[in-house]
């Protein structure tokens, strides 16, 4: 039974009278949290929790609101749901924030003034048992109930992407800035995600640090960077901090074409993020730092990270913010993609780099080279394998995983360190993804285990994945920065079906289609 999916617990349900009676049954279809978007849907559900209160609410920890534009009724019942005594819920998302908390909105007056209620926000802020607030699609009401909503909260996910915050935040950056939105929070918040997010670079210290912070993942939607030191001040016990700018913040800082207005920006707020740190310190616990090698660069970090992931390709023209970061950092292992076999060659970038001082402190180095489109005709892989195992020889690895990316052979646009295809282009790439059909990989992982004394595990791998700077490091802090429903469209359509089946409305009847 712990395997079977919904619509198989509610056909046995309704045969069983001890599986529909007793816990085991709702704890097979709740165990997952629900996912409520239209009207019948909560009123049905809520039909189905009221049937036997005390043995179904306890299984219910996850919920998920979305759509919003809910009728009176419906509003009325999702708020009795959520003020239910048995309720103890520890996980809640609102999908289309706005619209969910602007569902039956009240005017009336008092004392001759006119007022807006918000049944939803009041019955929200009620929950005192949720630890875990995931939010996008906000304005007014959202921002309201982050301001009231009850302290407690462990993780928090805001995508304050809407097109409302993107057209008013240049003029009101702290607005959008976590350390002031989640003030509420501060005493025991640990994890934050989500993108949107904006900050006055001048300002360097807040009066509300978080304690408890150790791991963060945003991404900033305005041209400029925060400050280093304000995210040190308030997040003291940083461990994890991925920090990713926009494509504005990146332009014109790579290839043949460099700004260099942009470049100088780069470079001011970089000194001065060092300068803050010199005088008010950085962080002591900070393990993990991940980002473009852009953002990275600009932290100016002035402590130790163990640990650096860059997403995005590292070019020709970038590899000297690479060279900084690890001066900065003095990082043990290190994840980058580099475009371009030619980089590590005898004289090549990537050469010269891994036989500087501050890369003898790596351990474990896991790289992505990725073939240039130009280089179709002309790469003898045999020759980069070695000009490779010269090039990180000098480090004292003990790990190295290695892929070998011929998927930008197959792209014909433009890198920014890309000129002009060849004419024969088509005929040499096909010639060249067909030798790498050939190759034994197993060979070039022992070869290094052979040269290197210091090597403990090698792996190497093929892919033709065109988009690999974007599957190496994902934004969720993790791997990832867009949050993720709690339960898979399948899955709450098998759940909600399964309500139905019991007898609590037919709930996928109605104009709106739903999924």
């Amino acid at each position: 039974m712990e395997f079977a999916s919904p619509g198989t617990v509610s056909t046995m349900m309704r045969t069983c009278r001890t599986l529909y009676q007793e816990a085991h049954g709702p704890h097979l279809l709740l165990r997952e949290g629900i996912t409520l978007s239209r009207d019948r849907q909560i009123i049905s559900f809520y039909s189905f929790m009221l049937a036997n209160p005390p043995g179904r609410f306890r299984f219910l920890h996850a919920l998920t609101l979305s759509k919003g534009n809910f009728s009176d009724t419906a509003v009325d019942t999702l708020a009795n749901l959520l003020d239910h005594p048995d309720l103890h819920l520890e996980s809640l998302v609102l999908h289309d924030a706005e619209e969910v908390l602007r569902s039956s909105v009240l005017l009336f007056e008092t004392d001759g003034y006119p007022y807006t209620g918000v049944p939803l926000t009041s019955a929200i802020a009620s929950l005192t048992t949720v630890r875990h607030l995931e939010m996008d699609g906000l304005d007014e009401c959202a921002y309201a109930l982050l301001e009231i909503f009850p302290p407690g909260l462990v993780s928090v996910v805001l995508m304050l992407d809407s097109l409302i915050t993107q057209w008013s935040a240049p003029a009101r950056p702290e607005e959008y800035n976590p350390i002031v939105l989640l003030a509420q929070q501060a005493d025991t918040l640990e994890v934050l995600e989500g993108s949107g997010f904006d900050a006055d670079p001048d300002n360097v210290r807040y009066d509300v640090v978080y304690p408890r912070m150790r791991r963060i993942t945003v991404r900033h939607a305005r041209p400029w960077r925060p400050a280093t030191v304000a995210y040190v001040h308030a997040f003291p016990s940083l461990e994890h901090f991925a920090l990713f700018g926009t494509e504005d913040m990146h332009a014109g800082l790579a290839g043949p074409h460099r700004n260099p207005f942009a470049e100088r920006a780069l470079e001011m707020r970089r000194s001065q993020n060092r300068e803050d740190q010199m005088n008010d310190g950085s962080w002591q616990r900070l393990r993990v730092i991940e980002g473009d090698v852009f953002d990275v660069y600009a932290l100016g970090l002035l402590c130790p990270v163990p640990e650096v992931r860059l997403q995005g390709v590292v070019f020709r023209s970038t590899i000297h913010y690479l060279e900084a970061i690890l001066d900065d950092v003095r990082p043990v292992t290190l994840t980058a993609t580099i475009l371009g076999g030619c980089l590590f060659e005898e004289n090549g970038e990537m050469t010269s780099l891994l036989r500087r001082p501050e890369a003898q402190c790596l351990r474990e180095l896991e790289l992505e080279v990725c073939f240039e489109p130009q280089e179709g005709d002309t790469i003898t892989v045999d020759e980069m394998m070695d000009d490779i195992r010269h090039a990180v020889s000098p480090v004292p690895l003990h790990t190295l995983r290695l892929t070998l990316n011929h998927g930008f052979l197959i792209k014909t646009t433009t890198f920014p360190d890309h000129h002009s295809l060849p004419e024969d282009y088509g005929l040499s790439l096909h010639a060249a993804r067909r030798r790498q059909k050939r190759l034994d990989l197993k060979v070039y992982s022992d070869s290094f285990l052979d040269s290197m004394p210091t090597l403990e595990s090698v792996v190497v791998t093929l892919s033709n994945d065109a988009q690999a700077y974007e599957y190496m490091l994902s934004s969720d802090g993790s791997r990832s920065a867009s949050p993720s429903e709690s339960v898979g469209s399948q899955g709450q359509a098998e759940m909600l079906q399964a309500l139905a089946e019991l007898g609590f409305g037919d709930i996928r009847d109605g104009e709106d289609d739903g999924w």
